[in-house]
């Protein structure tokens, strides 16, 4: 009698409305990891009640599928949002890398070596200043002390052939006219005239040059 009541007792307790979770799964107690909910609430695989009122070891099944869910819902929303990036990249980036290559051709266009920048001071009379134009393409800290000399040393000796060029052409220039004045010398009347228009054409530092030159000069 005694062990017919007992499992009565046990068929009342395992239909009492336990739902599809064992007696013994809600009776067992369990340790709900607090991030493990939140994890699977904030992926919307679980509501914030579901685990509410005493943590037992079907609450601890349940949240473990959530969680498995959660997972397969992340790493899906993932992949879709990793196969939308790579479409995006992919034009972006094609538009970007063309958009670099113009803007190369437009630098070697102004600072190339047969660049707009390079004849520009080449027909200005600046053409030894063109070393420098291959500094301009380089950043700050990647011109070696050694390239800067170089390009210094080229623009200031060219320069000062130049200026060199230029004083001999100033000195033949006035040996020319004093032989010329010499001829003339049995015509004062012209020599009179042609001081007088060279006069009135130089200015006071290039007569001074003048000077300068024939004194040296003995002429």
């Amino acid at each position: 009698m005694g062990k017919t009541i007992v499992v009565m007792v046990c068929l009342v307790v395992i239909g009492a409305g336990l739902g599809c979770a064992a007696f013994s799964d809600v009776v067992t107690p369990a340790t709900l990891d607090q991030r493990a909910k939140e994890y699977a609430v904030e992926s919307g695989a679980a509501s914030v009640g579901d685990f509410d009122g005493y943590p037992n070891l079907a609450k601890a099944k349940m949240l473990s599928g959530r969680v498995d869910s959660a997972h397969q819902s992340i790493q899906l929303d993932l992949q879709q949002k990793l196969q939308t990036d790579t479409l995006v990249y992919g034009t972006i980036k094609d538009a970007v890398t063309s958009n670099v290559t113009m803007a190369q051709q437009r630098e070697e266009t102004l600072f190339g070596e047969k660049g707009l920048l390079s004849m520009g001071l080449g027909l200005a009379g600046f053409g030894t200043l063109t070393g420098f134009l291959g500094l301009m393409r380089k950043r700050p800290g990647d011109v070696t002390s050694a390239e800067l000399e170089q390009a210094v040393d080229q623009a200031t000796s060219e320069s000062s052939a130049e200026v060199q060029a230029k004083a001999k052409a100033f000195t033949e220039v006035v040996q020319s006219v004093s032989a010329i004045m010499k001829e003339m010398k049995d015509a004062p009347i012209m020599l009179d005239k042609i001081k007088v228009v060279m006069n009135g054409i130089q200015d006071t530092d290039t007569q001074s040059a003048v000077a300068v030159v024939k004194a040296t000069l003995n002429l």
